[in-house]
């Protein structure tokens, strides 16, 4: 119990922060990385979507878009860098980058490696549809920067707050996925009902 109310009391200075107009915070790949491994610890069903050895998320890109491309890297060595001291359901965080080609190639290595969550980039849009429809049917969380995707049915966004980083949850799109987010996530994140 009290690793729990250790990553509570972590999130929630992540998220709410101290309310200073002046002081903004940070936003970038660590803190992003921070808060995806914060959420996973709060989906009571992200362990088993794991293989039990290691937590696998897979980053999926659009090669040739330089922001994607940029974006995709600097959240792998971000996510690396906290691998190397902490873990999520007490297993090793694990990252797999994977450009998009095609809904197939993207079904086969998601069978591959069974992510307990999948990053989408930036440049995406046009393959949003089929995307939302396979982390539907492979019950895998889907997370993003882009708050447009969140309503096109991907389930977490986070965004730059003045004060603070939000995290925004669709809620129907999360447990269409099979998350279990607990109560104590969604109290204090932008929730789509």
């Amino acid at each position: 119990m009290k690793r729990r109310t250790v990553i509570a009391a972590l999130l929630i200075a992540a998220i709410a922060g101290p309310r200073q107009a002046a002081a903004a915070v940070e936003f970038g790949p660590k803190q992003v990385a921070a808060m995806m491994l914060r959420v996973l610890a709060y989906d009571r069903n992200g362990k088993a979507r794991t293989q039990g050895k290691a937590v696998p998320i897979l980053l999926v890109y659009q090669e040739d878009n330089s922001a994607a491309d940029t974006q995709q890297n600097d959240l792998s060595n971000a996510l690396e860098d906290l691998a190397a001291n902490v873990s999520v359901f007490g297993l090793p965080v694990k990252t797999v980058s994977v450009p998009y080609t095609n809904i197939a190639a993207l079904e086969s290595r998601i069978a591959a490696v069974r992510p307990a969550a999948v990053f989408i980039c930036t440049g995406l849009g046009e393959a949003l549809s089929g995307i939302t429809a396979l982390m539907r049917k492979r019950a895998v969380l889907s997370m993003t920067l882009n708050t447009a995707y969140i309503k096109s049915g991907l389930s977490v966004s986070f965004s730059e707050g003045e004060d603070r980083i939000k995290v925004i949850i669709n809620l129907p799109a999360a447990r269409a996925e099979g998350a279990d987010l607990d109560a104590s996530l969604l109290r204090i994140s932008e929730v789509y009902r």
